[in-house]
């Protein structure tokens, strides 16, 4: 009889995380809602795990009901899956982490991003997406990443957002160039050609803004590239004045001996960057770990 009643909650469970839906999951079992509500109250007492979580106007599944999922053989293994102690066992557990961040994030700190997954969880591979401006919070809610790390603060009601660090625009041309001579005022800025990022437009457009209203002034952009990286490649043959954040002025800097950087003398607020996850990955060893790694990623580089 108890094996009879383990793979009869073992079709329940399947039927909850497959379905990601409680009326669905009873819908397709032919058993009553409610006792489909009380059976997924006792497999998060069994498992520590909420298994389904509100995601927008749908339910998503965490981390542990997707592995169960994988795991689960048809009629088969119950009391090993329902008794099994739930064990980060990060040595073992294979899995793709999809990290979504802006392109300069990416640049400076996406390798380092892969190290400390690595350390946490040595089999896992990483997907690294640039963050377009596209992108709303409706990608957190749509399982298609599973953090994100950029400057835009999250709004979907069921992420978590934390901050990792403020950061300020600065200028970069090549090792020589007049403007380092200068205090990069709105007009001098406005007196050199500059090269831009395609995918980074909203705080150049601040500072755009800013020549437009106190000088009737506008930068003149005449080289646009798809990312950082080709943009401080362009620097040390011209004169062209880059603006980008000074986290990864550093890195560009650090890289390349022919690169200057400069302040900027315009009051512009500093850019915040954020990490954001769904209520699915609370529980998830694996990803809280990562978290910390972010985190003290962020805060060792604030600390130099």
């Amino acid at each position: 009889m108890r094996a009879r009643h383990n793979l009869r909650a073992l079709d329940i469970l399947r039927a909850l995380i497959e379905e990601a839906s409680i009326t669905s999951a009873a819908h397709r079992l032919n058993i009553g809602a409610s006792s489909i509500a009380l059976s997924l109250e006792k497999f998060r007492s069994i498992l520590n795990d909420p298994l389904l979580v509100r995601a927008g106007q749908k339910m998503g599944v965490t981390t542990l009901g997707r592995k169960i999922q994988q795991r689960i053989e048809f009629r088969h293994s119950a009391e090993n899956i329902l008794g099994e102690a739930v064990s980060p066992a990060q040595n073992v557990v294979k899995r793709v982490i999809t990290i979504q961040a802006a392109e300069p994030l990416v640049s400076a700190f996406g390798y380092k991003f892969v190290q400390s997954l690595r350390q946490i969880c040595p089999e896992a591979a990483v997907l690294l997406l640039c963050e377009t401006p596209e992108e709303t919070p409706e990608i957190l809610r749509s399982q298609i990443i599973d953090l994100y790390v950029g400057t835009a603060q999250r709004s979907s009601p069921s992420a978590t957002c934390q901050i990792l660090c403020e950061s300020r625009l600065v200028g970069m041309v090549r090792a020589g160039h007049p403007i380092l001579q200068r205090c990069a005022y709105p007009g001098v800025l406005a007196a050199y050609e500059h090269i831009a990022v395609t995918r980074s437009s909203l705080h150049y457009a601040l500072i755009d803004e800013i020549l437009t209203r106190e000088l009737g002034m506008s930068r003149d952009v005449t080289i646009l590239t798809p990312s950082y990286d080709v943009a401080m490649k362009c620097l040390p043959q011209t004169d062209l004045v880059l603006i980008l954040p000074d986290f990864l002025a550093h890195t560009g800097t650090a890289h390349d001996p022919r690169l200057r950087t400069f302040p900027l003398a315009i009051n512009i607020d500093p850019i915040v960057v954020y990490q954001a996850w769904e209520e699915r990955f609370v529980a998830d060893p694996v990803h809280h770990a990562l978290r910390e790694s972010v985190r003290k990623l962020f805060h060792d580089r604030n600390s130099v």
